[in-house]
């Protein structure tokens, strides 16, 4: 579970691949997130639904704004209490275990702008050597 007071947001990132940070491999198949309240204004789930390069995302804030410059609009969820969002971050693939990864699948969260903050549940469905789980 996770809160944002106003203001915060977390940037554009893949639940699943290679984690640049340490070097380690998480294997979150797929992702759910369920909105545990509703938001005044701000706070928006969204999808660039556009290609970049691994580390090369734009800011959050600019593309949250409406001059974020990416030709076309990216799909933006607007938190609503008891509204849940399923995605796959991996196709599936018979040459991995997990298959490749999804480039829709890169996400973030939009700064929350009013009093109340956001609330979510965050839910990962991982594959791995102990199954599926």
């Amino acid at each position: 579970m996770t809160r944002y007071a106003v203001g915060q947001n977390y940037g554009l990132h893949m639940d699943s691949g290679y984690h640049e940070g340490n070097g380690s491999i998480v294997q979150r198949v797929y992702t759910g997130i369920v909105f545990l309240n509703a938001v005044v204004r701000g706070g928006e789930l969204i999808f660039p639904l556009h290609s970049f390069e691994s580390g090369a995302y734009p800011s959050i804030e600019k593309l949250c704004s409406e001059s974020h410059g990416l030709g076309r609009e990216p799909l933006k969820v607007a938190p609503r209490q008891g509204l849940a969002v399923f995605f796959q971050n991996h196709a599936s693939g018979e040459r991995a275990e997990w298959g490749d990864r999804i480039e829709a699948a890169v996400h973030g969260s939009c700064p929350v702008l009013e009093q109340g903050g956001k609330w979510i549940l965050q839910l990962w469905m991982r594959s791995g050597a102990r199954g599926f789980w």
